[in-house]
């Protein structure tokens, strides 16, 4: 990034950088392209290196120091309404195994898992590695303090219910074996979730379900 700046400069005739100014700045930002957060992440560099030349005493002020933020161009998830969360659910008792089939334990448990984490507010990943030491009665281990202090969401008791009578993967999680690897018990999960979510009549736009289902 430095050395595309140091180019720009000296098309401007520049060659030191006590010459270059806010406007040069705003015309070098301009010449950018590609994703916001690649643009965020140069202009945080030429921002640290003014600042070098600051305390360097190359100069007295930052012609970067004015440079107006990068937005995160990222649109809002907006939750799912009380409708949309009737459908998927109805949808959920459509939902096939991978064989085609109807009314197998993974339209079950595919209803456990969005139950948890519609009551949570745990993601994809936290849900699926959810262990049965993490449920004490009805609240649900949520995440755990930097202290090692753990905090716990208290659910609904047909939470629990629901969660005590689908099929469980191993005698230590609901939704994983344990023994095959994390990622690839979230993608089975998440398809399952897609698949409902999509059965449910949930636009393309607002299909993120590890957060979007959350209240």
């Amino acid at each position: 990034m430095l050395g595309r700046l140091q180019a720009f400069a000296e098309q401007q005739g520049k060659t030191t950088v006590e010459e270059v100014t806010f406007n040069d700045l705003v015309a070098f930002r301009a010449s950018w392209s590609g994703a916001l957060t690649t643009q965020r992440r140069n202009q945080e560099v030429i921002r640290g290196f003014f600042r070098f030349c600051i305390k360097s005493d190359y100069i007295a002020k930052s012609p970067a120091g004015d440079l107006d933020s990068i937005p995160e161009g990222r649109p809002k998830t907006e939750p799912f309404t009380n409708e949309e969360v009737a459908r998927i659910f109805g949808a959920i008792e459509r939902l096939p195994d991978e064989y085609g089939r109807l009314g197998q334990p993974i339209a079950d448990q595919t209803k456990v898992f969005l139950l948890v984490m519609r009551y949570t507010g745990l993601s994809i990943g936290d849900t699926a590695k959810l262990a049965k030491t993490d449920v004490q009665g009805d609240r649900v281990r949520t995440y755990r303090k930097k202290t090692g202090a753990d905090v716990f969401g208290r659910v609904p008791p047909f939470v629990i219910d629901a969660l005590n009578a689908a099929p469980h993967d191993s005698d230590q999680y609901y939704f994983w074996t344990g023994r095959g690897l994390l990622p690839h018990a979230r993608q089975q999960v998440g398809c399952a979730n897609t698949t409902a979510v999509h059965s449910g009549g949930r636009e393309n736009r607002r299909n993120r379900t590890q957060t979007a289902i959350r209240r």
